[in-house]
């Protein structure tokens, strides 16, 4: 049995859950991991930049560290809290054009770019898409697969808990 089939009999449900708890985990850990760095280093700097200047450079080094991660390690912090591995069809690991290729396309139609209301219409374009046919366009495009192994319920849990403390944390600094 070949590696796709394979995979696709251990999972037999998609989990897109999962999958946005851990890429907003993802990118607000690292924002905020980048936001604490920047304000020791110059915390003046960090209050007088435009929020939507400051938005599209967190984005921008997200793009960055995601593919960074998939090369590298072939996941991310919150794909290995939540046990998603994302590889190729043969079952390899991503190369480093496609995983910096996926960043960029889930960034423009998983993330809607970060855009407010077109972030939001994105998530739910691809939730759709990904209950309705078990695979994201870019997975698809890109000729990849999703393994979920399973999770704990405290696993479940923690990146879903650090997403909303990230939120409020970052709502509190601004306040």
């Amino acid at each position: 049995m070949d590696f796709v089939a394979e995979s696709q009999t251990n999972t037999t449900t998609v989990k897109p859950w999962s999958r946005f708890w851990a890429r907003n985990f993802d990118y607000l850990s690292h924002s905020f991991l980048i936001g604490v760095i920047w304000a020791f280093i110059d915390m003046k700097s960090l209050d007088e930049i435009n929020n939507s200047i400051l938005s599209f450079l967190l984005m921008a080094s997200w793009i960055v560290l995601d593919g960074i991660y998939m090369y590298f390690f072939g996941t991310t912090p919150g794909k290995k809290i939540m046990n998603i591995k994302v590889l190729h069809s043969d079952g390899n690991r991503l190369s480093k054009s496609i995983s910096f290729k996926r960043s960029r396309l889930v960034w423009l139609r998983g993330m809607g770019l970060g855009i407010g209301i077109i972030e939001i219409v994105a998530n739910i374009m691809g939730y759709n898409r990904l209950k309705k046919e078990g695979i994201t366009s870019w997975d698809q495009e890109l000729d990849l697969v999703i393994v979920h192994e399973k999770t704990s319920l405290i696993r479940y849990l923690i990146c879903p808990v650090c997403v909303v403390g990230f939120i409020c944390l970052t709502i509190y600094g601004f306040m």
